[in-house]
């Protein structure tokens, strides 16, 4: 949670991963994901991908342009 809060202070994109590897224990590993970022008062507006998937292609866009 601490962390999370850092990243959301500085002004960091975050996002919600479950990094799994196996089906099963997908939704076990988000809800861990998301309770992460709750503790750390993470809200929607701060993770890229709770947005549209045309907003997301235009922030990698954006990203990438900057290289």
């Amino acid at each position: 949670g601490a962390l999370a809060r850092r990243a959301v202070a500085a002004g960091v994109m975050l996002t919600v991963d479950s990094d799994c590897h196996r089906a099963d224990a997908l939704a076990r590993q988000m809800r861990f994901g998301i309770g992460t970022a709750r503790r750390g008062w993470v809200e929607p507006r701060h993770v890229l991908n709770t947005r549209p998937v045309g907003a997301v292609r235009d922030f990698v866009a954006r990203k990438r342009a900057r290289r």
